[in-house]
């Protein structure tokens, strides 16, 4: 134990030292540890926070929409529905009335007009209980906004254009309505009317109001057309969606489950695929952090060779000779393994903060994934054990005076310097000495190197690449005509109708182009959508 004692303590004299490398070899396992962890928890995160946001908000096992321009009277879905054979399967039911409009909104360097969506759901008795709803800003309607011209905005389209966190929108007809706050609900995690995605958040607004006060807008008092359903969990969604089907049979609905929202869909099937992305990053960070530190702890050791081969003329012992310097690298590894855990840490928060700017889910779980930094945190713990082990075992196992004398004052080194000295100047020849002298040694440094030099190119062409993408979707979406509006019509007419020629002949109309917009299914042997 005393033998024990003063090697820690000579270990520490050792650490004091040398406190500059220490840090530095401790901060590059802990950016890769903790960088591999971070990157890699990713897929984890945002599973874990969809599966809490979908759940928080109760958002529908399966959808009834009745055909564009159809109304049915208000409880009429509701009590069909119940009475299908597996009601028991079915926790809650509740009926909305969702309508096409257009909105108009001040934002701070211009006035927006984009079309847009009315939903009407139900806020008695603390209601929705299906689909509910986050606000970001303001509050939540209740009960007592029934009926009044008071609603909510979506979150998404808001952000995009910098609208106030509460205030007044317009919608067609020129009537003014007072938004109390921004909102989101499991359908608009991200925007995706009739299922165009891309940047939809900048042309296309969601207000969110009272049953009784959507119909008022719409003018079908009494009215809905759309009802969602959840189930329990051990309820056949299938079975489910057949009966209902079956039981609606002469209404024509369209029934629809969760998987066939654009905006969960693309949420939760995109994981795994950005997660390759990060696997990758991942892996060329911590393989450059693994070299690096290598490099690092193998040269730290290297140093102490001379005082290896004095102790050993002294008369010590070879193991307590190699424990010394095996201590210094025990304890440089649990001190990067300590700080990979804040770095991890600190790359969970910052990924939470890039994925709030980017997704507005009321949940967001970012917890450090131990079991992930845990695997990771070993190789960044026998590192250094490794690397220390190395130079120790071969100033150990030779006699003291050749462990004494520097390695590159050998016989062939001078000589072969001699040779080349009359014929080459010392400056040209100094990178190929070096690599003559220790080929291990640059050869890992210029691995190493290459490794953090492509992690960054990689990371930053990625981040490049998809900024040019934006840029570039934003610019074709504007096309030759970057002030168009498209206006949704209520219902179809035809091309030559009154109402399509109203719109044409505007007097703030250049050019009008009557298009058909209608919904589809994609089949594929494996998957429809």
């Amino acid at each position: 134990m005393k033998t024990l004692g003063i090697m820690f303590r000579w270990s520490w004299r050792d650490l004091r030292a040398n406190w500059a490398k220490v840090i530095a070899i401790a901060l590059v396992i802990a950016i890769g540890t903790g960088g591999y962890a971070g990157l890699t928890s990713n897929a984890n995160w945002r599973r874990a926070s969809y599966d809490a946001s979908f759940a928080a908000l109760a958002m529908y096992d399966v959808r009834v929409k009745l055909p564009t321009g159809g109304f049915i009277e208000e409880g009429t879905l509701a009590s069909v529905i119940e009475t299908i054979e597996h009601a028991g399967w079915i926790e809650q039911v509740e009926e909305r009335l969702i309508v096409p409009t257009q909105v108009e909104a001040t934002a701070p360097d211009d006035t927006v007009l984009v079309r847009a969506e009315i939903t009407g759901s139900d806020f008695s008795a603390g209601g929705p209980h299906v689909n509910g709803y986050h606000a970001f800003s303001g509050r939540l309607l209740d009960a007592a906004d029934s009926g009044t011209a008071t609603v909510m905005i979506e979150r998404n389209f808001a952000r995009f254009h910098g609208l106030a966190p509460v205030g007044s929108i317009g919608i067609s007809g020129g009537r003014a309505l007072d938004y109390v706050a921004q909102a989101s609900t499991p359908e608009y995690f991200a925007v995706a009317p009739e299922g165009e995605i891309f940047l939809s958040e900048a042309s296309f607004a969601a207000v969110f109001t009272t049953l009784e006060t959507a119909q008022n807008l719409a003018g079908q008092p009494g009215m809905v057309n759309d009802a969602v359903l959840t189930l329990a969990p051990e309820a056949d969604r299938d079975v489910i969606v057949g009966q209902v089907e079956s039981a609606l049979a002469g209404v024509g609905v369209d029934v629809m489950t969760r998987d066939d929202n654009v905006a969960y869909s693309s949420l939760t099937r995109d994981v795994e695929n950005d997660q390759k992305m990060f696997n990758a990053l991942a892996f060329l960070l911590f393989a450059g952090a693994v070299v690096a530190a290598f490099i690092l702890i193998h040269r730290l050791a290297q140093q102490q060779r001379r005082e290896i081969g004095v102790s050993m003329a002294l008369g010590v012992e070879p193991w307590k000779t190699a424990v010394r310097p095996m201590l210094v690298s025990a304890q440089i590894a649990l001190l990067g393994v300590v700080l990979g855990i804040g770095v991890g840490m600190l790359i969970g928060a910052g990924f939470q903060a890039l994925l709030v700017s980017f997704i507005p889910l009321p949940v967001w779980v970012t917890e450090f994934q131990a079991g992930l930094f845990a695997s990771v945190a070993v190789v960044g713990f026998i590192l250094p054990f490794v690397a220390t082990a190395i130079p120790v075992w071969r100033a150990v196992r030779v006699a003291p005076v050749d462990a004494i004398k520097p390695t590159h004052l050998s016989v062939s080194e001078v000589s072969g310097r001699r040779r080349t000295h009359q014929r080459l100047s010392t400056f040209l020849l100094m990178p190929f000495r070096n690599l003559r002298r220790a080929p291990w040694r640059t050869s890992f440094t210029i691995v190493a190197i290459a490794f953090v030099l492509t992690a960054l190119v990689a990371f930053f062409g990625i981040m490049d690449s998809l900024t040019a993408a934006l840029d570039i979707a934003e610019a074709e979406d504007a096309g030759d005509a970057p002030n168009r509006i498209v206006v949704s019509m209520d219902s179809f007419y035809p091309a030559d109708s009154a109402e399509v020629e109203a719109i044409a002949g505007a007097a703030t109309v250049a050019v009008a182009e009557p298009t058909l917009r209608v919904g589809a299914s994609v089949r594929s042997p494996g998957d429809e959508f």
